[in-house]
């Protein structure tokens, strides 16, 4: 009787079982993590809104839970940045959506911070950086509408006290 036959097949039918075995947990393991995507969009200043703002939105499009937040970074090399939001948790197909107002960019300025930020990134709770797609275009937008708006502020003080001191003294 030859085994030699029977002993390939056998051998073969072992390492394909161990295979699918290995692909399966593989597989389990990669849709098991979570997958987080983001995306910003400036909305510059119309009829609805008095102010400009970007919206971030975040989606959970994994099976596991993740606890994120949303920064600002002023400098992308060196990281430094502001948390400007606080830890949201995003379960299975979760959705979130944080609105950044003018108010929140002028805010890193009076805390004496000495950069513009100029991109937006998410963090895990691993502080993994994710990042958000189109924040930069969109952050360079929002400065350009807060130097306009500083600007005109300034315009419209000097153009009330140049009425102010225009007035005659009333005696």
């Amino acid at each position: 009787m030859d085994f030699s036959k029977i002993e390939t097949t056998a051998v073969v039918a072992w390492l394909g079982f161990g295979l699918a075995l290995f692909n399966i947990g593989y597989l389990q393991f990669y849709r098991d993590r979570a997958r987080i995507s983001a995306e910003a969009r400036f909305y510059p200043v119309d009829e609805s809104s008095p102010e400009p703002s970007i919206t971030v939105t975040v989606k959970n499009r994994g099976r596991r839970a993740v606890s994120i937040r949303v920064k600002f970074i002023g400098n992308k090399d060196d990281g430094s940045g502001d948390i400007i939001d606080p830890p949201r948790v995003l379960g299975e197909g979760g959705r979130y959506s944080y609105e950044i107002s003018l108010m929140d960019i002028e805010k890193i300025g009076a805390y004496g911070k000495d950069f513009v930020p100029d991109d937006i990134w998410l963090e895990d709770t691993l502080d993994n950086r994710i990042p958000v797609a189109g924040a930069s275009e969109a952050m360079q937008a929002m400065i350009s509408a807060v130097i306009e708006a500083r600007v005109e502020r300034r315009r419209r003080r000097v153009q009330l006290a140049s009425e102010v001191l225009s007035k005659p003294p009333n005696t």
